[in-house]
């Protein structure tokens, strides 16, 4: 066996040992985080519904899904949340319609005034 092969197969091998050592570290680490950023407060009907939710997302997970929710916009504010949607920073929010026209315009055709106080057309 020449040198170069031992060096080689050496390197193999502690590669594999740090990848096993990675791969088992990973598996051991913290249950996942999913984080719910709320603007309201934590008696709004809103974050009520949406701790609700992250109780039964936590429940239909067995737990392997650690559920945390953030009301009164300890996390982000509702004008921030939507880029902090985009880089990760947070796996859900629930702004108000009216920050999502800035993203996607035609979002705000829903809040024209000409689609409140009239009845359904059935």
């Amino acid at each position: 066996m020449t040198r170069a092969h031992f060096k080689i197969r050496t390197g193999r091998r502690v590669f594999l040992f740090l990848s096993f050592i990675w791969a088992a570290a990973g598996h051991a680490a913290a249950q996942p985080l999913f984080r719910i950023s709320l603007e309201n407060a934590e008696n709004h009907v809103q974050a009520i519904a949406v701790q609700r939710f992250a109780d039964a997302l936590a429940e239909r997970t067995s737990g392997e899904l650690r559920v945390e929710v953030y009301t009164d916009a300890r996390l982000f504010r509702d004008r921030d949340v939507v880029r902090a949607l985009y880089d990760g920073k947070v796996e859900m929010a629930v702004p108000g319609t009216w920050q999502l026209d800035r993203f996607e315009p035609s979002v705000g055709t829903l809040l024209l005034p000409a689609f409140y106080g009239r009845p359904a057309p059935f």
